[in-house]
């Protein structure tokens, strides 16, 4: 193996971990949304993410 190449189960951990922080991030931004309704379901949804 070089020293760029990443074991597989490697990668697919460092992906998980890159949509959680996009998921996480789409929600902050959803918690500014004007409809009250979205703002209230992004909150919940990151409540249960801590």
């Amino acid at each position: 193996m070089s020293t760029t190449e990443v074991p597989a189960d490697v990668d697919r951990l460092l992906r998980a971990a890159a949509g959680g922080y996009e998921l996480i991030a789409k929600l902050r931004t959803l918690t500014s949304d004007p409809d009250p309704d979205v703002r209230s379901e992004a909150l919940l949804r990151l409540s249960r993410l801590r």
